[in-house]
């Protein structure tokens, strides 16, 4: 990207240095042309013809060419420029979205998947406008403002003190001025990610949307916050016009003033001229005239491009600040030295908590509380409690999806804070309640994890979680798409699908959070045996929400407000535990469970 940044402005900075020669022919011609001066000898020495019409062609062809070159050159600085901000708003959302794929949990959950999008699309563009707005722009500017300066110092000085005596003042208030935009602009990008939001859940959630008849009250909520958006849009944009104007007024009256001084002046120094009292050398002509109106236009164009882009800097401001926000806020894990690999075939498995407690930020009181126990090796550990009693927080932290706040959590006796946080989660695999499937074809969602996967490999884990059965009526089998999340799948389907993913990845601890609560009686029964002969081998902890799911472990954990309460069997806990007894009757037991007696 530098190369294309040195090229833009070397460009940028040549074009303006041409387009200077066009005020000095335009002068030369109304002295030399059309007036009565006589030409200069260094233009017959280089083999101009001094006769007024041939000499008119030679300079009108000149400015032609220095203008189509001038043009040809900043056309490919513009190029160039545009190439380097595409990159640079590029790899802005490559860090972000990179950044914000290792934040923790607690701020992802906080942060809306509109307001993500908004943050990635409209900020980090506006935040790459910066190099325009900030580079490209001002420097092609300060080399006219410069160039334009030094002409019109050799034309008459006394002429060019007006507008340098301006330019300070409207300055200052365009300083004073551009420092009350940013916070208009910081309102915009708020509101559109509320709008952008909004609009993401509607569509996301729309099958709820529509059972409750509520397409007219979002349709509203909607063009509301489009209101709004509109109403704050405007209001920067009047911030930013206020000092546009102001410049483009000062561009009119500069010329006016100096075109009545200037004129003034001709008429003067020709009355000195022919009175004897002044040399013709020292008189100001009307080309000179011309040619210094022409020269003022170009020195108020540039301050009024620099002004303009001081403006139009404080939306990328505003938005490399919401950048930056980001950026700022701590990864989850950060890398650092010493930390150790692993190698999946010789993990054993074992699993032990030591004292683990965590807290959310900004919250009162922990939701895991002191919680020790070990899962041996190849066990398989079903995690039972009420709503609320830290079971999914509690597979967060094994899975490091969540870093403890306090205590130790052991991998075969190695602290996993210890364990690079990649290798350690190449181990894992979860399956959760809430399925979520991405908008492929089958095959792509099951090889997820495992993206070298083989056909073969992946009919195999279809077939031991009995996707097979539903995807050979699919009308292109594997292939078949299945659209966002899944949405041409039914539940127990997608439930299915989302088992084969996680069997594909052949992970040493597989965790199933509520796995088969999406599935009926018989589709439960289909998988059961195929997923106790898969997990032989791995460390399984499974939350369980059904009584069939608790009687396939070989030991319970019952956690309570965020504290272990009881650990046993299944038949341990059912004939000594009245608590256990009152949470499966409550919530694990329904019409197509099994019953009781199966599980003692």
């Amino acid at each position: 990207m530098q190369r294309y940044v040195i090229l833009g402005l070397i460009c940028g900075i040549t074009a303006s240095i041409l387009k200077l020669a066009t005020p000095a022919a335009t002068g030369f011609i109304f002295d030399y042309v059309l007036g009565t001066s006589t030409v200069p000898a260094f233009v017959t020495h280089i083999g101009i013809p001094s006769a007024p019409e041939q000499l008119l062609v030679v300079v009108a062809i000149g400015v032609v060419v220095v203008s189509v070159l001038a043009v040809a050159i900043s056309t490919i600085g513009r190029y160039f420029n545009q190439v380097a901000v595409l990159r640079l708003q590029a790899g802005i959302r490559n860090r972000l979205f990179r950044h914000a794929l290792r934040l923790p949990l607690n701020r992802l959950h906080l942060a809306t998947s509109g307001g993500v999008t908004s943050l990635l699309r409209h900020d980090a563009s506006s935040s790459g406008g910066l190099l325009s707005s900030l580079v490209f722009n001002p420097l092609a500017s300060i080399t006219q403002l410069v160039g334009t300066i030094v002409v019109l110092l050799f034309i008459d000085a006394r002429m060019l003190l007006g507008p340098l005596v301006l330019a300070p003042l409207m300055f200052l208030c365009h300083h004073y001025w551009v420092d009350r935009i940013r916070p208009y602009w910081h309102d915009l990008h708020a509101t559109r990610t509320v709008t952008d939001s909004g609009a993401t859940e509607t569509f996301g959630g729309i099958r709820v949307v529509r059972s409750f008849g509520r397409e007219t009250t979002e349709a509203r909520r909607f063009l509301l916050t489009q209101n709004l958006e509109i109403r704050r849009h405007l209001m920067a944009w009047w911030g930013s016009i206020v000092v546009e104007v102001g410049w483009a007024l000062l561009i009119p009256i500069s010329v006016a003033a100096l075109l009545w001084y200037g004129a003034a002046r001709v008429l003067a120094d020709a009355a000195g001229v022919t009175a004897g009292t002044l040399g013709p050398a020292d008189a100001l002509t009307a080309g000179d005239l011309v040619m210094f109106l022409f020269y003022l236009a170009m020195l108020l164009e540039p301050m009024a491009t620099i002004a303009r882009s001081g403006t139009e800097a404080q939306r990328g401001l505003a938005g490399l600040e919401r950048v930056l926000a980001v950026l700022d806020l701590p990864r989850d894990h950060p890398p650092s030295t010493g930390q150790q690999t692993v190698n999946p075939d010789q993990v054993k498995g074992r699993i032990a908590l030591q004292d683990v407690s965590f807290q959310y930020p900004d919250t009162s009181s922990p939701v895991i509380r002191k919680v020790s126990f070990e899962i041996e090796a190849a066990e398989i550990v079903a995690l039972v409690g009420r709503s609320g009693a830290g079971k999914s927080t509690l597979c967060d932290l094994i899975a490091r999806l969540l870093a403890p706040t306090s205590g130790v959590i052991r991998l075969d006796g190695t602290d996993i804070s210890k364990i690079d946080v990649g290798s350690y989660r190449n181990l894992v695999s979860i399956v959760e309640q809430d399925v979520f499937l991405f908008d492929g074809t089958i095959a792509d969602n099951i090889a997820y994890g495992r993206r070298d996967a083989s056909m073969e490999e992946i009919v195999q884990a279809a077939d031991a979680a009995q996707v097979s059965e539903f995807v050979h009526r699919q009308p292109n089998g594997f292939e078949t798409v299945i659209g966002e999340r899944g949405v041409h799948l039914s539940g127990g389907q997608r439930q299915r699908l989302a088992i084969a993913r996680a069997l594909l990845a052949d992970p040493r601890i597989l965790i199933m959070d509520e796995a088969t609560s999406d599935l009926d009686g018989e589709g439960e029964r289909l998988i059961q045996e195929s997923l106790r002969s898969l997990m032989k081998g791995r460390t399984v902890l499974v939350i369980a929400h059904r009584l069939s799911t608790v009687a396939s472990a070989d030991r319970i954990v019952m956690l309570d407000h965020g504290q272990i309460v009881e650990t046993g069997t299944p038949e341990e806990l059912w004939n000594n535990s009245k608590h256990f007894q009152t949470v499966m009757q409550m919530q694990l037991l329904d019409s197509n469970d099994v019953g009781i007696e199966e599980l003692v």
